[in-house]
């Protein structure tokens, strides 16, 4: 006898890992980005790199469909975090600018900021379809 069940596949399904229990939401990484630094700074700048980094691990996990787009997403981040501060010693190293560094700093800070969290928002709103998709298919198997 041939057994000929039928068995479909949804594209945006993620593909879970072994290790599923330290997927977490999105969102919780976003708001750990911005309330942690209140407590306590990470070393080594890791206030801008640590997020970036647990979204990408948390997507790989997930089996994010969008995971090439997140991990883009991040980099560029990083990329531009680090171009905004290569400018602002090339800005600094022209000689004819009328501020000092110390008036450029918390503007280079802010800056930076912006980027880091525009970039997490944008990897976390990516993310959080196949998080939802990932949260309903881990409900029904229970």
């Amino acid at each position: 006898m041939v057994n000929n069940q039928q068995s479909y596949k949804i594209i945006d399904e993620p593909k879970a890992r072994v290790w599923c229990h330290l997927i977490i939401n999105p969102n919780i990484i976003l708001f750990a980005a911005m309330l942690v630094p209140l407590f306590w700074q990470p070393p080594l700048y890791g206030r801008f790199w640590m997020p970036l980094l647990w979204i990408v691990f948390n997507g790989f996990l997930l089996g994010s469909s969008t995971f090439k787009r997140e991990v883009i997403t991040c980099v560029l981040g990083i990329l531009t975090m680090a171009g905004l501060g290569i400018w602002l010693l090339m800005y600094y190293q022209a000689q004819d600018t009328y501020f000092t560094i110390q008036q450029i700093i918390p503007y280079y800070k802010l800056l930076n900021l912006a980027c880091l969290f525009l970039t997490l928002y944008i990897s976390v709103f990516t993310q959080s379809t196949s998080y939802q998709l990932f949260e309903y298919m881990h409900r029904s198997q229970k």
